[in-house]
């Protein structure tokens, strides 16, 4: 097979981000984790999502990554995905496939 057109890799997108353990109401200190504030540069293969639901049973979903030094898990706000590329990260979610 020839690739003629690569789309929606996970290289082409990324950003510079701090370990902060904000966001989505992750409990880390119930898992032992502290936030230690590294900086890091994150790809589409490190977010992933997860979800909050409210007590009147709506849900809101997040982009969330795992700090590989601390295991905090931090949310990055939603329009610093491009939008074509949160379509690459739902259906990666998902498990369908991607390209």
């Amino acid at each position: 097979m020839e690739i003629l057109e690569k789309r929606y890799t996970e290289q082409i997108w990324s950003a510079i981000v701090e370990c902060s353990g904000k966001g989505n109401s992750h409990d880390n200190s119930f898992h032992g984790n502290i936030p230690c504030g590294s900086k890091l540069k994150i790809n589409l293969k490190d977010l992933f999502i997860t979800t909050h639901t409210s007590w009147d049973g709506s849900c809101s979903y997040y982009y969330t990554f795992k700090c590989p030094c601390c295991g905090c898990l931090t949310d990055i706000n939603k329009s610093m995905v491009p939008e074509s590329f949160q379509a690459y990260i739902n259906k990666k979610e998902s498990g369908e496939r991607v390209l």
